[in-house]
């Protein structure tokens, strides 16, 4: 496997076994980690800048391999949804087809049900309480 820019070899291998069935977890596993710290480790490789950058950028390579990616998705999700709208349509179970479309989604890194949301938050906390005279607030 080559050396990945900035990552450990241990962290390179859990960049290429995230990309198997994108579990941490497992993935921390499969490169070596200890399986008792693994669920505590994985996540907290997917935190780090560098190996989020090595994963993005090994999905890119494999989407560009395999020339599958959001578009081809789209593109074919849409096919099925007019072929099952047909009067005859060529797909005879139109579930099982759309299910390997949500693998392949998942695969190339589209539609995630998750939200990445980073930045700085402020929070004011209101107890409903207010400081009287000789309470000793203020």
């Amino acid at each position: 496997m080559p050396k990945t820019k900035g990552l450990t070899d241990k962290q390179a291998m859990f960049v290429q076994e995230y990309l198997v069935d994108f579990n941490a977890t497992q993935a921390a596993i499969r490169a070596g980690y200890s399986k008792h710290t693994a669920n505590i480790i994985g996540p907290e490789n997917l935190s780090k800048l560098c190996i989020q950058d090595a994963v993005r950028e090994a999905t890119k390579k494999r989407n560009d391999r395999t020339k599958i990616d959001q578009d081809y998705v789209v593109e074919k999700s849409a096919a099925i949804v007019e072929d099952s709208m047909a009067e005859e349509s060529r797909f005879a179970d139109a579930g099982n087809a759309n299910k390997a479309l949500q693998l392949l989604s998942k695969y190339t890194g589209g539609f995630s049900d998750k939200l990445d949301v980073q930045g700085d938050i402020s929070i004011n906390v209101n107890t409903g309480m207010e400081a009287t005279p000789g309470s000793g607030a203020g």
